[in-house]
C-alpha cells in the first residue's frame, strides 16, 4: 500500500503508522520516541489488523489522541478490512465512531458488508496483491488528499 503510493502515483513525502505484523504495543515505544524528534502536521495510524481486541485497539487509540492533542497533530485514522477467518468490525466500529477523520481502507478492498474482497485483491486471505494495494493507495488519496500537496 504504501509501495504503491511511492511507485504508483509518486506521493513520497508522508509519514503513516503501518508496520506490518505489529499492533500498538509493538510501536508504542518507537511511536511516541519518534515524535521528541519532529512534529508532522497530520497522523495517520493504519494500524489494527494485527490488534486481536477492539478493546485494545480504543485503548491505544485513546492515548494517541493524547500525545496528538498535545503536539497539535491532526490523527486521522483507517478503517481495516476483515481477514478470511475473521472480523475487524469491532475496530471499524470505533474508527467510524471516533469523531475523527478517517481514511475507509475497509471499503477500497471490500466489495460487501461481510468483508469479502473484490476478486484478485487478495490471495492469501490476509494480504493485499499488487492491485489490492494499488486500490488502498487510491482510498489513501482520495480520502487524505493533502498528502498531493507535499
Amino acid at each position: 500500500m504504501l509501495t504503491q503510493l511511492i511507485n504508483t502515483y509518486g506521493v513520497d513525502n508522508f509519514a503513516i503508522i503501518a508496520q506490518a505484523g505489529d499492533d500498538f504495543s509493538d510501536i508504542w515505544a518507537s511511536l511516541t520516541a519518534s515524535l521528541n524528534y519532529g512534529t508532522p502536521k497530520y497522523l495517520v495510524c493504519c494500524i489494527g489488523m494485527n490488534t486481536a481486541y477492539p478493546a485494545t485497539y480504543y485503548e491505544y487509540m485513546k492515548r494517541l489522541e493524547i500525545v496528538c492533542g498535545q503536539k497539535g497533530i491532526e490523527l486521522i485514522l483507517c478503517t481495516i478490512p476483515y481477514p478470511e477467518n475473521g472480523t475487524k468490525e469491532g475496530i471499524n466500529n470505533i474508527v467510524r465512531a471516533s469523531g475523527h477523520r478517517y481514511i475507509d481502507l475497509y471499503a477500497s478492498v471490500s466489495s460487501d458488508d461481510q468483508g469479502t474482497w473484490y476478486p484478485g485483491y487478495c490471495d492469501d486471505g490476509v494480504h493485499p496483491t499488487l492491485i489490492g494495494a494499488k486500490a488502498m493507495a487510491a482510498r489513501i488519496m482520495l480520502d487524505l488528499q493533502e498528502i498531493l500537496d507535499y
